[in-house]
Parts: C-alpha cells; structure tokens; sequence
C-alpha cells in the first residue's frame, strides 16, 4: 500500500476514482461539499489555511471533473490525526468515503505516520463501520466535543499502520473496492494544476 498506483492519470476517465492532493484550486469544491455535510461548516477561509498548512495533508476524491469527496489529516511525527472526511450527498453510498480513507492512511504512511487517530459523532453508525472495516478501534469517549450539538465523540485509534498485516488487510480492502466500485488511482506526489 506504500505510494500511489500507476492507473491512468487524475481525471482521465470517469470511470476511474482518482484520490489526489487537493490544492487552492479545489477549494470552491470543498467549501460547497463542506457546507451540505456539516451542521456547523468550517469558513471558506479556515480551509483555505488548512489546504496551505506544511503539516496538513488534504486529498480530493475526483470522478471525471468533479470532487465527489474530501479528507483531511494534521501529521505530527510518527501520528496522523484525520480531522475531515465528506462525501458529496450525490455520491454518498458509493464507496468515496472508504476510497479517500484507504488514500488518507496511504498518504500518512508515505509521510512516516504509523499511528492514526480521529474522532466521530457517538451516534454516526456509518462512520463507525467505516473506521471499524478498516482497523480502527474506539479509544475513548469524549463527552460534549461537539460544540454545534453537544454529542459526544468516539476517539478511534489505528495503532499499527505501517506492520505488514495491517498493510496487507488494507490491500485487501482496495482490492474487494475495486472489484465493486471499478478502478481507483492515487496520487499526491505531482501538483494538481486545476482545470
């Protein structure tokens, strides 16, 4: 799972799902995915600063021309902590999420993390399958960290990101992926230049 795919290139065919670096050119895409995901959306400018943070790694979920979804992740030594995943309503239930998260936990390996935290609203049982499918497990519960709601968090932790069989059950993940959803490509080394 170390280092893109050699698929064909970011947005060639819309057949093809294209996990890639986001860059400022993304950003009205992201802000508009933000605003219908979120009961309290962060401001155009807060993403705007975190697409250009050094230690921030943000990716895009591309189908053709359009972002479909987005993750984001803060690296601090050897752990990544996701702060961000959203998948546009159209393209929910379509396996994105799952296809930026396999791309946020390469992207973080490829960048010396190998431990992954993140957190999710206690109610969210699909973001619980989610992050359970790929090996996290519930840390802690964080009573009221929603601040719009109220709810509390479950803290997730993916301890062994970088142990073969870890990387091997992920292979498998993208594997089964591809063979539901059709072919994916990731890539963050080379700059997005936008259309």
């Amino acid at each position: 799972m170390h280092g893109p795919s050699i698929n064909s290139a970011p947005g060639a065919d819309v057949n093809t799902l294209v996990v890639r670096r986001a860059d400022i050119s993304d950003l009205q895409r992201i802000v508009r995915i933000e605003n219908v995901s979120f009961p309290t959306p962060w401001s155009e400018r807060s993403l705007r600063e975190e697409l250009l943070r050094p230690r921030a790694g943000y990716l895009v979920a591309q189908r053709g021309k359009a972002v479909v979804g987005y993750g984001g992740m803060w690296l601090c030594l050897d752990e990544a902590h996701i702060g961000t995943l959203a998948v546009d309503p159209s393209s929910r239930r379509c396996g994105i999420g799952e296809a930026v998260m396999f791309g946020l936990l390469r992207h973080a390996l490829d960048r010396g993390a190998r431990r992954v935290i993140l957190e999710y609203r206690a109610g969210n049982e699909p973001a619980a399958g989610l992050y359970g499918k790929l090996g996290f497990m519930p840390n802690r519960l964080r009573p009221g960290y929603y601040a719009d709601t109220g709810e509390d968090a479950v803290e997730a932790l993916l301890g062994d990101l970088a142990s073969p069989e870890r990387q091997q059950h992920l292979r498998s993940l993208e594997y089964r992926w591809e063979q539901r959803y059709g072919a994916i490509t990731f890539d963050w080394h080379e700059p997005h230049t936008g259309d």
